[in-house]
């Protein structure tokens, strides 16, 4: 859902202390009501909402958890790539202090550049680093036992991560590119493991009262 940086239009800050918006509030509670008619929909077994540790994620995983009276769980490694030198910064400001990365994410948001390639500023992470850190935790989430169902709640850089990840495993993906991946503020994607344990992309970037019915202990 927005958040006072996607209006300010600045990189997150370190702390990612970037509350959501009134107008996110005004509809956290209808949207989370819908996250959670589909979640009663599917009869799984949920047993907690797994959450990026910024404000924004933890306010709209807690509405969901809230719906579905289980707790929240925040894991610090499930944030955006560490922003550095650009951390609270604005596009205007960034552009002045660093014009070669800010270009290239100009053509990465045009699906034109690889993010591997990335000019990466004072103490940003690197692309791979942040990969690793987000495989770590999603492994840590699926170990979690009795939950048929896993819902996480993450900005758009670990969940285009992930999407790679399974992109890479099941679909030929290039592993040495890193593209960009529409996902719309307060949209799902949503992933599945077949039988075997293979995971496949079910649904890339759909509203919530898009989501399909799941078939219970397949899908994820």
């Amino acid at each position: 859902l927005e958040s006072s940086k996607n209006i300010r239009e600045t990189f997150s800050s370190s702390s990612e202390d970037e509350p959501l918006t009134e107008i996110a509030r005004t509809d956290l509670t209808s949207w989370s009501h819908l996250v959670c008619q589909w979640v009663h929909m599917t009869r799984a077994t949920v047993a907690q909402v797994y959450s990026t540790a910024s404000i924004r994620a933890e306010d709209t995983a807690a509405s969901i958890a809230k719906g579905l009276g289980v707790p929240v769980m925040c894991y610090q490694r499930l944030r955006s790539t560490h922003p550095g030198s650009l951390a609270g910064r604005s596009a205007d400001d960034a552009r002045m202090s660093n014009p070669e990365f800010m270009e290239q994410l100009h053509l990465y948001r045009k699906g034109l550049f690889n993010s591997y390639d990335f000019t990466v500023a004072d103490s940003k992470e690197p692309k791979r680093s942040f990969e690793e850190r987000i495989a770590s935790c999603l492994d840590e989430i699926l170990n979690v036992p009795a939950e048929e169902l896993k819902i996480v709640v993450a900005h758009r850089a670990p969940i285009t991560a992930v999407l790679m990840a399974v992109a890479r495993s099941a679909y030929q993906y290039p592993r040495d590119f890193f593209g960009y991946v529409e996902l719309t503020l307060g949209y799902a994607s949503l992933l599945e493991r077949t039988l075997d344990g293979e995971w496949r992309i079910h649904e890339v970037n759909v509203p919530v009262h898009e989501l399909p019915d799941l078939t219970i202990g397949k899908r994820m």
